[in-house]
């Protein structure tokens, strides 16, 4: 069997599923449980990773998932497929980090909210490089070529009011500030268009002015429209059609869950406060991708998502954690369960027997001197067992686990996962070990 069938077993939640081919697959953030959930396309794993205090965003990188917790100030990256915790990042005290993006060279951006900074942390050292000061109480974060656009929601903690809003613009590379942009009331959330500008979501003060849609032309860093949204909108995406889907939030006694829309090239609002999209009840968060028509829809008071389309009809609803707040998809050229293909220099079979007690054996043949490491993990992502770490000759070989620790103790009746390496490839198998 080819390494690359064995790579459509990876496990999902401690069982092997394969999602539907063209199906979306999606993590979602539970705030109030502090777990997260995966949605496979057609099957829902709920409260899979355990994640920080008040977890606040998250995005898939790779084989990774990104958790950035406010309250514990930290940077959590998981083994998307196993959900073993295999980073963890410290982040200024008492900053409370908002928001992240992804940059060049494998490092990520944060918004430091209450101390006033952006951070950078280079994610294949697992370490925070650099700190600088921006906005007051910044928010959201967009990295276009060789800036970064911050919004400045500029909330005094002191008073509980907002001053000028602001887009604060950085310089990649040296995180120096090169310029600011003024806004309306509490700017949260930016994206670009695919026209090339950058629009921006102004939130309003939740009493007194309200949501506005600002585009900004980003050579000359001037805001050229302004469209009346209505209401206390929080979030936003933008989908493969040109729609922009906002999160608008719907508490207390309104029916339901609210969503406005807009088109996103001529800037037309198609459902705002008047005429909005009703789904749900409390509407936090809205992800879509740039290939596909529609959007999901976090409902934090029914802990359920949705897939909306444009005119409102729910094509998918699913139940998930307590509280969700953040939904975030899975690239559709990320490696792992979609379309990932390796090169056919080895192959791997599947560990047998499994279920097993006392041994499990796995069996790999290499066309090619390669190094292969082969590791047994825990539910909690640590190593129990390492059967090999070495370059082998071409040729076939067995790695048996006796189902012992690296203490030569025995291990506890469960599941395990059995990671192997080969080169740059990489296959986790679920193992099963009964006493």
């Amino acid at each position: 069997m080819s390494l690359s069938r064995t790579v459509s077993q990876i496990l999902v939640f401690f069982l092997l599923l394969l999602p539907l081919s063209g199906s979306q697959q999606l993590y979602v953030l539970n705030s109030l449980a502090e777990t997260a959930s995966y949605w496979n396309g057609t099957e829902i794993f709920n409260d899979a990773a355990t994640l920080g205090l008040y977890p606040n965003d998250m995005l898939v990188m790779g084989d990774t998932l990104l958790v950035l917790n406010s309250g514990s100030h930290n940077l959590q990256i998981f083994d998307r497929f196993s959900y073993a915790l295999v980073g963890n990042i410290n982040l200024p005290v008492n900053s409370n980090p908002y928001e992240m993006a992804l940059a060049e060279g494998n490092q990520l951006i944060i918004s430091l909210l209450q101390s006033n900074q952006l951070a950078r942390v280079d994610l294949t050292n697992h370490s925070v490089t650099d700190t600088i000061s921006t906005g007051l109480s910044p928010e959201g974060i967009l990295i276009v070529g060789d800036r970064i656009f911050v919004t400045s929601s500029s909330f005094n903690w002191n008073d509980w009011s907002y001053g000028q809003g602001k887009i604060v613009v950085h310089n990649l590379a040296t995180l120096a500030v090169e310029g600011e942009i003024l806004v309306p009331t509490n700017p949260q959330k930016i994206l670009q268009s695919t026209d090339g500008s950058l629009h921006v979501l102004c939130t309003g003060d939740y009493f007194s002015t309200f949501g506005k849609i600002v585009r900004i032309n980003p050579t000359n860093l001037t805001v050229s429209d302004t469209l009346e949204l209505g209401g206390s909108p929080g979030a936003m995406t933008l989908d493969g059609d040109g729609v922009v889907y906002i999160a608008a939030g719907g508490w207390g006694t309104e029916p339901a869950g609210l969503v406005y829309t807009y088109t996103a090239e001529d800037f037309t609002l198609l459902h705002g406060s008047e005429n909005p999209l009703t789904v749900g009840h409390g509407i936090m968060s809205v992800s879509a991708n740039s290939h596909t028509a529609g959007a999901w829809i976090a409902s934090f008071d029914t802990d359920q998502i949705f897939h909306i389309t444009a005119d409102g009809e729910v094509t998918e609803q699913v139940t998930v954690g307590d509280g969700p707040s953040k939904i975030a998809l899975v690239p559709e050229n990320s490696s792992g369960l979609t379309d990932h293909e390796i090169p056919d220099t080895h192959t791997l079979g599947t560990a047998y027997p499994n279920p097993f007690n006392p041994r499990t054996t796995i069996e790999i043949s290499l066309s090619q001197v390669s190094h292969v490491a082969m590791s047994i993990f825990n539910v909690n992502g640590q190593v129990v067992m390492q059967l090999a770490a070495s370059d082998f000759a071409p040729g076939t070989y067995r790695f048996h686990w006796d189902g012992e620790t690296m203490n030569h103790l025995p291990a506890a009746s469960g599941i395990y996962f059995l990671e192997t390496r080969v080169n740059q490839d990489r296959s986790i198998q679920k193992i099963t070990l009964i006493r």
